[in-house]
C-alpha cells in the first residue's frame, strides 16, 4: 500500500472513531427518545447512562431532550425533564445555540412540548442565534400558528422576533407574526372576573369642557372586536369605538347625523366602500373637518407590501380581495375638499 493512501485511510478511521466517541452510549438514549420509547430510556438511565450525553440523530445532534423536543415526543420531554434533563443543553455543534424549546418550534407544531420546556423554565426569548432568533421567530417562520399563538399568550418578545424576520427577508413569517402582533397589548382580566366587565379608566370620563357645535364635522368610527372568519379576538375595539364616538359628539362639536359608527358586523367591505367613496363624497365640502377612526386587524400584503384594513368578513388569507387597502382609503380622502382630514388607526400591520 502505498504511504499517502495509508494516512489517508488512518485519517479516515480516525474520524470514524472520535465520532463514535462522541454520541458514546448516548446513541441508544437518542434512538429511544426519537421514537418515544419511555421503557428503553428508562432501561439506559437505570444503567448508568448519562442523561445530558450527545448523540447523533438524521436532523441534529444533542442530547435526548433535544431530539425528543423536535420528533414532539411530550411524554419523553416530560419524562427526561423529570429525571433532571438540563432544558437548555446545546445542540451539536454547541455553536449554534439551538436548545430544545427552539427544535420543537422547529420540527412541529408541538405546543405541548413548548408548554413543558417553558413551565420547567426554558427562556422564551433566548435565541438560537442571530439567523433564527428566538422561538416565536422560528415557529412564525414555520408557519406554526397554534405555536405562535401560545408563545405570545405566554409573553413572547415578538419585536425582537419581528427584527430577525425582517433582517432574514423572511415574508411568510412576518405575515403571519404580524396577523397575532395586536395580542401583546390585550388587557387579560383575572379569570373569575366575567369577560363583559372592563375596567373603567379616567378616559371613560368625559371631560366637562365641550367644544361649540360644528355642523360640518364629519366622522366615521369604526371598531372589529369579533370577525366572521373566527379571526384572534381584537380586544376592546368595539368599547374603544364607541368612547371616540362619544367625545366626538359630546365633547367636541360633531353633530350626532355627522358621525357613522360601524361596529362589528355592520362593519363589512360594503360598508367601508359605501361611507368612505360615498357618504364623504356627498356631504363634505371646502370647509369642512374630517375624522376616521379605525380599531381592528390590519394585515399586510405579502406580496407587494401594501397595507390593508381588515373588515368584518375579511380574510388575511385573501387581502387583496377582501380587505381594504390604505392606499384606496388615502386615494378616497384626497379627492374631499375638506379643509383638514385626520386619521387615527389603532391598528397592526
Amino acid at each position: 500500500m502505498k504511504r499517502r493512501n495509508l494516512i489517508s485511510l488512518i485519517s479516515i478511521i480516525f474520524i470514524l472513531l472520535a465520532g463514535m466517541a462522541m454520541t458514546g452510549c448516548g446513541t441508544g438514549l437518542t434512538q429511544a427518545a426519537k421514537e418515544g420509547d419511555i421503557a428503553a430510556l428508562q432501561k439506559l438511565l437505570d444503567e448508568g447512562a448519562d442523561i445530558n450525553e450527545s448523540g447523533l440523530g438524521t436532523k441534529m445532534g444533542g442530547p435526548p431532550i433535544i431530539h425528543a423536543a423536535y420528533y414532539c415526543r411530550s411524554e419523553v420531554v416530560k419524562y427526561l425533564i423529570n429525571r433532571g434533563a438540563d432544558i437548555n443543553a446545546i445542540s451539536v455543534p454547541r455553536s449554534s445555540g439551538w436548545r430544545a424549546l427552539h427544535l420543537a418550534a422547529w420540527g412541529s407544531d408541538c405546543t405541548e412540548v413548548v408548554k413543558l420546556l417553558l413551565d420547567a423554565g426554558a427562556d422564551i426569548n433566548a435565541r438560537a442565534n442571530d439567523t433564527y432568533g428566538s422561538v416565536l421567530a422560528i415557529a412564525a417562520s414555520e408557519g406554526y400558528i397554534k405555536t405562535v399563538k401560545y408563545l405570545i399568550a405566554r409573553g413572547a418578545d415578538i419585536d425582537d422576533a419581528l427584527i430577525v424576520l425582517e433582517r432574514r427577508g423572511d415574508k411568510k413569517g412576518l405575515a403571519l407574526l404580524q396577523k397575532f402582533e395586536k395580542q401583546k397589548i390585550a388587557v387579560r382580566l383575572p379569570e373569575n372576573t366575567p369577560p363583559s366587565i372592563v375596567a373603567k379608566s379616567d378616559v371613560d370620563e368625559l371631560p366637562a369642557i365641550k367644544a361649540k357645535p360644528n355642523k360640518n364635522s364629519y366622522a366615521i368610527v369604526i371598531g372589529i372586536e369579533n370577525y366572521r372568519q373566527k379571526l384572534p379576538k381584537a380586544d376592546y375595539a368595539v368599547a374603544d369605538a364607541k368612547t371616540v364616538t362619544e367625545y366626538l359628539t359630546k365633547v367636541m362639536g360633531y353633530p350626532e347625523e355627522n358621525v357613522v359608527t360601524l361596529l362589528n358586523e355592520h362593519a363589512t367591505n360594503v360598508d367601508f366602500a359605501k361611507y368612505f367613496e360615498k357618504w364623504l363624497w356627498n356631504n363634505v365640502e371646502k370647509d369642512s373637518s374630517v375624522f376616521i377612526y379605525y380599531s381592528g386587524h390590519g394585515a399586510p400584503n405579502p406580496n407587494t407590501g401594501d397595507a390593508y384594513l381588515v373588515p368584518y368578513d375579511g380574510d388575511p388569507s385573501f387581502i387583496d380581495q377582501t380587505g381594504y387597502s390604505l392606499k384606496r382609503l388615502y386615494e378616497n380622502l384626497n379627492k374631499l375638499q375638506a379643509k383638514e382630514i385626520i386619521v387615527a388607526l389603532d391598528s397592526c400591520f
